[in-house]
């Protein structure tokens, strides 16, 4: 199990900004993140997803010799690197999940899930926590249960909320402090609400008192690639585009994504973002190519060149993304301990 520590995380951090700021399009050091996805199946219909909105035009699940071969290549990275097992389908889906995380947690890396705890059972969690998964996010949001079910569509909030209190439990009782349980709550921005605080309610941080959790609560947003966001329905955007000349003006939030991550699609394809869940912007295929030749090929380059100018009209997927447009996004984070 490794852990970056803070020094090793800073490091790092300094890095990439160190870079970004130069003007660099050829890197010389590795992803901080890498992002695997193991399926972009998901069982539910979120109304802000783009899965929901608009049907991806291929499902499937990575392969588990692809998997591994993109993680061997990975440890050959001189220094801990995060690995997320998400992207866009719900990864519990992944019926070799548990083997995943296995496999990665031998080698130097952080690894953590993303899930939507809908499918947890007593089983599955007592392999999960066999496992040296470091840490573990629940989407689960701070709703009323009519509100939850009608924003996650096929969801039932009290089987979602019990598998978690299940997962809480069973840590707690094998007194285990990994893997770092999250729960990631989104709301709905609405005029009058202060941009730099989400709230989290009192009634929903009361649910999680007896344990050790973070939350963290965010607005939802309009990711990217022509959709739009209005009272948390996402929908197809008439106009797809962002104002270029206002982008290229306004100081927008600087997009460190490139100079960061390197995020993979079930099929073995490198995608511009986690924000690209239809894969509108290809950079390369590790079925040809090992990722640390993707993470500075030409099209990598030219990627990051263009957000260095802001030519966003060059790449419709970056003009139409929530950060150019400037949704509300800002992350609320709270840290629940238990009281002995």
């Amino acid at each position: 199990m490794i852990y970056p520590t803070t020094l090793e995380h800073n490091k790092r951090m300094n890095e990439i900004e160190h870079s970004l700021n130069k003007g660099s399009v050829v890197l010389p050091y590795p992803p901080w993140r890498l992002r695997i996805e193991p399926t972009n199946i998901c069982n539910f219909k979120c109304v802000s997803c783009p899965n929901a909105v608009e049907k991806p035009q291929h499902n499937g699940f990575m392969e588990m010799a692809l998997f591994k071969k993109i993680v061997d290549q990975a440890n050959n990275y001189p220094r801990p690197t995060i690995l997320t097992l998400y992207l866009g389908g719900e990864p519990l889906l992944h019926k070799e999940l548990i083997e995943m995380i296995n496999y990665a947690s031998k080698y130097n890396m952080f690894v953590e899930l993303n899930t939507n705890a809908s499918l947890l059972t007593k089983e599955m969690i007592n392999q999960m926590l066999d496992t040296d998964l470091n840490r573990i996010a629940f989407s689960f949001d701070d709703m009323l249960p009519d509100e939850y079910e009608a924003f996650r569509k096929n969801s039932s909030y009290n089987t979602t909320l019990n598998n978690i209190l299940d997962f809480l439990k069973a840590k707690q009782e094998r007194k285990q402090f990994y893997p770092i349980v999250a729960i990631a709550s989104l709301r709905v921005f609405k005029s009058g609400d202060e941009i730099s605080q989400p709230k989290i309610s009192d009634a929903f941080v009361s649910l999680f008192t007896e344990y050790n959790v973070v939350i963290s609560s965010g607005y939802i947003h309009s990711w990217a690639g022509g959709f739009e966001i209005n009272e948390g329905q996402l929908s197809k955007s008439a106009i797809g585009i962002s104002d270029y000349d206002m982008v290229r003006k306004k100081k927008v939030p600087k997009c460190d994504q490139p100079w960061r991550d390197l995020v993979i699609n079930y099929r073995g394809e490198v995608v511009t973002c986690c924000f690209d869940l239809h894969y509108k912007n290809i950079l390369g295929d590790t079925k040809k190519n090992d990722i640390i030749d993707i993470w500075n090929n030409k099209k990598f380059q030219a990627l990051r060149r263009t957000i260095l100018r802001k030519q966003y009209d060059k790449i419709p997927l970056c003009s139409s993304c929530a950060v150019i447009k400037g949704d509300p996004m800002t992350d609320l984070q709270l840290t629940i301990s238990r009281k002995n």
